[in-house]
């Protein structure tokens, strides 16, 4: 029904996070038959598809529609370059979720990571911006925050998000 719904709408990538690697060959069947992408969400590096490796290689015998939605600030937060990330994953990236995340680490190693204003945290956007740049990028982007304080009046964080994006593509 959801890709239904998608060609109807006429979307293009549809993002998803698969609870169970079994369901991408459900998913590999419907993205051949609707001709609509999908783009494997990551989350932090304890979930399924927090390691950029595990993706990859989910993602590399598959259909080309089947690629990556990079969440910069999850990524960054698992302990990975972003600019890297998205380098290695070549022409695979449909989708990035611009977010940022500072990193607090703890004596009891459940380290805490907290969503900031985007190019305040430690993410690579200047290498970030560079490799799309050079892979001449053109897939979608979405300004995000799991930051529930900037989640209740949005304005401040999304337009800081595009100032600063804007500023650094220059």
């Amino acid at each position: 029904k959801l890709f239904e719904f998608a060609k109807l709408m006429g979307i293009k990538v549809i993002v998803v996070e698969p609870r169970d690697f079994r369901i991408l060959d459900l998913l590999e069947q419907l993205v051949k038959e609707y001709d609509i992408k999908i783009a494997i969400h990551n989350h932090g590096i304890k979930t399924l598809y927090g390691n950029p490796l595990v993706v990859k290689t989910l993602i590399g015998h598959r259909d080309p529609r089947i690629g990556v939605c990079l969440d910069v600030g999850w990524v960054t937060a698992a302990g990975f370059d972003a600019a890297k990330i998205f380098k290695d994953y070549g022409d695979r990236v449909f989708d990035l979720h611009l977010k940022d995340k500072r990193i607090e680490r703890t004596t009891g190693g459940d380290d805490v990571y907290l969503d900031v204003m985007v190019g305040t945290g430690q993410a690579n956007y200047t290498g970030l911006l560079a490799e799309m740049k050079a892979a001449n990028w053109n897939g979608v982007m979405a300004i995000e925050t799991d930051n529930a304080d900037f989640a209740k009046d949005p304005t401040a964080f999304v337009v800081g998000a595009r100032d600063f994006i804007r500023k650094m593509a220059k």
